[in-house]
């Protein structure tokens, strides 16, 4: 059984006699795939081949050889040779290879592979190996390693069971590396594996030693009221109106309490809890 010609016949036209362009009305030409060049165009008894579909209600033919066409009816036969499946993948493949082509393009290189297919990219491309952060750039038809572009990877404590790979880091004895080849059982600083990140700092000086409270004093006292004075050590960072507190040692009960007076090598006050405290004097 013979299979039938398409056609598109929708809206009515309008051509010059000898034109070469055609006027649509309610025409849709360019969606769909309606019409394309290389089909018929034909109205009565002409017929002529459609070089262009300018858009939905233009087209343009070779010179129309019948009179002045108005409101006309018409058929496009879709005869085309862009029709045609494989002319049609074609385009289609065209269309891919000219993005493929753009510069600074990647092609991504496998993992099993060490380099880039040298038969892939063109210059002003790269090449990308996204398991190792590997880059290369395509200079004068030969790929270049530029070197490895990720993200540190922080993996804590050095440990020789671990399989590092480029861009890791590990810490030991206080400083901070970074792998540079991809290793096992290499211990940092090791230059061909490791890359020193953060050194750890020299131990610095011993700071001065600030005054401090407390104290301790062998004044033998009576607990009791009024003024008491405590012979005690110097240097220490009571200041005069400080509140103070002394209590009992060896076996003894009892304390005293109040605002004192400090002169650097005795402390002195009344007894009893909330007393007022005066006499620190050497």
């Amino acid at each position: 059984m013979s299979t039938p010609l398409n056609s598109y016949s929708t809206g009515t036209v309008a051509v010059s006699a000898d034109g070469t362009t055609v006027t649509g009305t309610s025409t849709i030409w360019s969606s769909a795939g309606n019409v394309k060049p290389g089909d018929l165009f034909q109205s009565g008894h002409f017929c002529v081949p459609i070089t262009d579909v300018t858009d939905d209600t233009h087209l343009t033919i070779t010179p129309w050889p019948g009179s002045a066409l108005s409101g006309a009816s018409y058929v496009v036969w879709k005869v085309s040779q862009q029709r045609i499946v494989g002319e049609t993948y074609a385009r289609d493949v065209d269309k891919v290879v000219g993005a493929l082509n753009t510069s600074g393009f990647f092609v991504f290189v496998d993992v099993s592979q060490t380099v880039p297919d040298p038969s892939l990219g063109d210059d002003g491309q790269y090449a990308f190996q996204p398991t190792t952060g590997k880059t290369w750039a395509k200079v004068a038809g030969v790929w270049t390693y530029l070197g490895i572009y990720k993200a540190f990877q922080l993996k804590g404590a050095w440990s020789g069971a671990t399989a590092y790979a480029a861009n890791d880091v590990v810490t030991l004895s206080g400083s901070s590396y970074a792998c540079v080849l991809d290793h096992t059982n290499h211990t940092p600083p090791n230059a061909t594996y490791w890359q020193l990140l953060a050194a750890k700092g020299d131990t610095g000086s011993p700071g001065p030693t600030g005054a401090g409270y407390g104290g301790t004093s062998t004044t033998s006292l009576a607990i009791g009221t009024g003024c008491k004075a405590f012979t005690t050590q110097a240097g220490l960072a009571y200041q005069n109106g400080a509140r103070v507190r002394a209590t009992a040692t060896a076996g003894a009960t009892g304390w005293v309490e109040g605002v004192a007076t400090y002169s650097g090598t005795t402390r002195a006050g009344p007894a009893n809890s909330d007393s007022s405290l005066s006499g620190f004097s050497a």
